[in-house]
């Protein structure tokens, strides 16, 4: 290939590249009922995420409406639009940066690597930008009409697209530099606890932004009436809402100018010298992935269970202990509920109202304190368990449907490790956070066992709903929104319909209870069955259909 070649980018090409990755994108993810995970039913996963995205974009809208003022208002839409679409990028469409054996394959038509790197960067701001609108679109009219100022409507709108393809051109351009610092694996990890500490800004922000504002504006805020809220980025598009509206001062003009600057130059620096070192460097990393560390022995624990573990038990659970180690993917997916549990125990202790004993007759009022814990209960099963579907290493499950294992068995051993390392350690702080609230630890511990048995129920559920041979579906972009937006609010519901109800009129006493568990025990004990009859025969139509 020439080196003019490789200096231009060529529209047929991008146009061709382009057409196939939103081809791809747009292929439905089947039924989930589905074993094979086909079905004649489908939609596009990316539906999902752009649903999700304008329920938080509808949310924005409503704070909108309290804190009115347009500077404030735009900062604080730009400020969470920026975490939710890096968020969103991270989880669902790093693979659309990240790929390195995408180049390799259609290098020969010849791609020069400027169009390879151009189709990759339009593909990514695309979708930046699609989900940013979904966003910024509901607090722009709701903007112009509290204010009653319908320059701020196109105000919003213009600085809210320039701050979505900012925010993307910035995350191509990082991963296109840290490409060329460290291998790919490396990075990867980088930004798996990255992910994990935006999760952790979002989850707090939630909690601790409408403490901080009151309804007031951000210049009413310590810290906020000064000009150093300039330094942040999201004021300095929020400035170009002002400016456009004509309500601007020297100071919002300024930043504007320098958003606007900013813009051009990241843009000429991403399309000259480093879209043409972007896909060789890309393609190298393959070569200079981390070699993989040989690990210490299992520990007392695994070698404990393992006595007592079914064979398939212990394959699978240690291909998921692996997993974690070394698929960001699947790490990243079981770490985003740490700090959602976390901040969820911190602040229904905090609160110092918690749920009282159920066991001393009617509580009376619902305290939050023990919402939260009940919600954070229901998230661990489905979380843990819908981790280990999806993997890029989806070619290698060809071993499970190969090997002699009970298929049956394989499929439900990942919610067994959700049960015993996730559930079960979770089940034993709440008995101690709930001895110290009730006084008891005997009805503490009783407690506890009713909502260990609803975490099991939520396992039968979920494999009969979602069965699937562990890491066994390649990943597409928004699946795992599509399917975690469904199955989370089915957990809540499971989990926090019974426990609204003792939290309303409590157990009624040991015979009460008695009631309560042996009708957990019977749901368990039914779902048991359905799933000793169906699973065999679900599994046994399975196939391995990954291309190699």
């Amino acid at each position: 290939m020439s080196a003019l070649s490789e200096s231009r980018i060529d529209r047929r090409q991008l146009q061709a590249l382009l057409r196939a990755a939103w081809k791809t994108d747009l292929r439905g993810s089947g039924n989930p009922m589905d074993p094979s995970g086909g079905g004649s039913g489908k939609v596009p996963p990316i539906l999902a995420v752009m649903a999700l995205k304008l329920f938080i974009g509808l949310g924005l809208g409503a704070v909108v409406f309290v804190v009115r003022e347009p500077f404030t208002a735009a900062f604080l839409v730009f400020s969470t639009m920026a975490v939710f679409l890096t968020m969103t990028v991270l989880l669902e469409f790093s693979n659309l940066i990240l790929r390195p054996d995408d180049y390799p394959i259609i290098a020969a038509l010849p791609v020069g690597s400027k169009t390879f790197f151009a189709a990759k960067m339009i593909h990514l701001l695309a979708y930046v930008n699609a989900l940013g609108l979904l966003l910024y679109l509901p607090p722009a009219i709701a903007s112009a009409v509290a204010n009653r100022n319908p320059l701020l409507l196109p105000g919003f709108l213009a600085a809210g697209a320039l701050a979505a393809t900012a925010m993307g051109l910035s995350l191509v351009l990082l991963y296109a530099l840290l490409l060329r610092i460290v291998d790919r694996e490396a990075m990867q990890r980088v930004l798996a606890y990255a992910n994990l500490a935006l999760t952790l800004v979002v989850y707090l922000g939630y909690f601790v932004a409408p403490r901080l504002l009151e309804g007031r504006a951000l210049s009413a805020i310590p810290g906020f009436g000064s000009g150093w809220v300039y330094l942040a980025p999201p004021a300095w598009f929020a400035a170009i809402v002002k400016l456009l509206a004509g309500e601007a001062a020297p100071r919002d003009a300024a930043a504007s100018l320098f958003a606007l600057l900013l813009l051009a130059a990241a843009f000429r620096a991403a399309m000259s010298k480093l879209s043409l070192e972007y896909a060789g460097t890309l393609a190298d990393t393959v070569g200079r992935d981390e070699p993989l560390r040989k690990s210490g022995g299992s520990g007392w624990g695994s070698r404990l269970l393992g006595l007592v573990a079914a064979s398939e038990d212990r394959a699978v659970w240690t291909l998921i202990r692996k997993q974690f180690k070394y698929d960001n993917r699947f790490k990243m997916s079981i770490l985003s509920i740490v700090p959602l549990t976390a901040i969820y125990v911190f602040l229904a202790v905090s609160e110092g109202r918690m749920t009282p004993d159920p066991f001393l007759g009617p509580p009376g009022d619902a305290a939050a304190g023990g919402s939260l814990l009940y919600i954070a209960a229901a998230l661990f099963p489905y979380m843990i368990t819908l981790g280990t579907v999806n993997s890029d290493a989806y070619r290698s499950a060809w071993v499970f449907y190969a090997s002699p294992a009970d298929r049956a068995r394989i499929i439900l051993s990942p919610a067994r490790y959700a049960l015993v390392w996730f559930c079960l350690p979770f089940t034993l702080l709440l008995a101690g956070i709930f001895t110290w609230y009730f006084g008891s630890a005997l009805h503490a511990v009783l407690h506890c066992l009713v909502i260990y048995s609803i975490m099991v129920i939520q396992t039968r559920i979920l494999t009969l709903m979602y069965p699937r041979i562990p890491f066994s579906q390649p990943p597409k972009t928004g699946q795992r929104t599509l399917y975690i937006f469904v199955l989370v609010i089915l957990s809540i519901i499971v989990m926090c319909v019974p426990m609204g109800i003792v939290t309303a009129v409590g157990y009624g006493g040991y015979a009460g209870y008695s009631a309560w568990l042996a009708a957990a025990l019977v749901v368990n004990g039914i779902l048991a069955r359905i799933i000793r009859g169906t699973l065999p025969r679900r599994a046994a139509d399975m196939e391995f259909t990954a291309p190699v």
